[in-house]
């Protein structure tokens, strides 16, 4: 019986785990390609040169470079949940504001559920950033 419950109780984390990260991809990509087609990758480096602690993380956009690079092309999946988080911290305190900039974009009805209800709103914003 405990076996079971312990069981249920990893599922439903991972679960929550998948789905946070899901979040923070939708998030990533959409706020990469609103900075590039904005042109202002350089404002998105200087908003995470402070976010991003570890040195593996500040690697992928080559905040310890001499020269800073702003060419973002190709990514890794790393480097969008990463920009994911930061936005999630930036609105943490007006996640409305940050659901209606990202509604546009939500084409599955799973992903639209990640971040609301169909009982009401419900913030989507978890307690503490694993990062």
């Amino acid at each position: 019986m405990h076996a079971r419950i312990l069981a249920a109780r990893n599922r439903s984390a991972r679960r929550a785990s998948s789905k946070d990260t899901r979040r923070k991809i939708l998030l990533g990509r959409f706020f990469l390609r609103k900075h590039l087609f904005d042109g202002t990758l350089s404002e998105l480096l200087r908003l995470l040169d402070p976010f991003l602690t570890r040195p593996a993380d500040r690697n992928i956009f080559g905040l310890d470079a001499a020269v800073r690079s702003e060419n973002l092309d190709g990514l890794s999946l790393k480097g969008v949940i990463l920009i994911g988080a930061l936005y999630l911290e930036l609105y943490k305190d007006n996640d409305r504001e940050l659901l209606e900039k990202i509604r546009p974009i939500l084409k599955r009805s799973s992903d639209v559920k990640l971040f609301e209800r169909a009982n009401g709103y419900q913030t989507f914003l978890p307690e503490k950033l694993p990062f």
